[in-house]
């Protein structure tokens, strides 16, 4: 199973974690457990994004399917998810911790990642639209990708 913490990977994936909360099906205590938990694993703050699950698929026998196709650190696997990285901002809303969603909202706004020319050249995105996802992982770190397409060119 995917998301248990007995996994050698995946043992946290963002998705559900904001989900029992935008849901309102899970527990309010344990909810706000999963958003701590989110924060401490899947927030990068020293290089402003945030990861989609952790650990990263690499060598495990796990099958997520398409998901490990791509490689350690992109999109799903491991790197900034632009739907994902919203809906944890819309649940830290939810619970009122407005720190926290505003704090989501600024590392996936892309006027915040070209702010110098050395910050454009690593995001290698246009500022004027959100990238479908960010890169997690070494040489790459804070590249972004996939712009221009369906929800993330709003």
């Amino acid at each position: 199973m995917l998301g248990s913490s007995s996994n050698p990977e995946c043992q946290i994936d963002s998705i559900a974690q904001s989900w029992s909360v935008l849901s309102n099906a899970g527990d309010p205590e344990r909810s706000r457990m999963a958003m701590e938990a989110l924060d401490e694993r899947l927030v990068r703050r020293e290089h402003e994004l945030f990861q989609f699950l952790d650990p990263l698929f690499d060598r495990s026998a796990q099958n997520p399917k398409y998901i490990k196709r791509y490689a350690p650190g992109v999109r799903k696997n491991g790197g900034q998810y632009a739907h994902a990285a919203i809906r944890a901002a819309m649940a830290f809303a939810r619970i009122g911790d407005k720190r926290r969603a505003w704090e989501l909202f600024a590392m996936i706004n892309p006027v915040n990642h070209v702010g110098s020319p050395e910050q454009t050249a690593t995001c290698k995105v246009e500022p004027c639209v959100v990238a479908a996802d960010v890169h997690a992982v070494t040489p790459h770190t804070s590249r972004g990708g996939w712009t221009w397409y369906t929800g993330s060119a709003g």
